[in-house]
């Protein structure tokens, strides 16, 4: 026959320390995730910004070469 310790509360409070530790820890995890998605974000968005640009100075480029061929 088992017997089951009676309840007290050190125990209890232990182990809700533990728990709190235990999602400390998750939440400080899910803030670096967060942390390293909004760094690709910001490398992404540069990166479409500078595309941006290389393809509007593509097509002035165009265009002047077109005007230039047309006369």
């Amino acid at each position: 026959m088992k017997f089951f310790r009676r309840p007290n509360t050190d125990r209890a409070i232990a182990g809700f320390s533990k728990a709190l530790t235990e999602l400390e820890a998750v939440e400080a995890a899910e803030q670096a995730r967060l942390t390293k998605i909004a760094t690709k974000i910001d490398q992404l968005r540069d990166e479409q910004d500078e595309t941006i640009e290389r393809r509007e100075r593509a097509s002035r480029l165009r265009a002047k070469f077109a005007d230039f061929l047309a006369a």
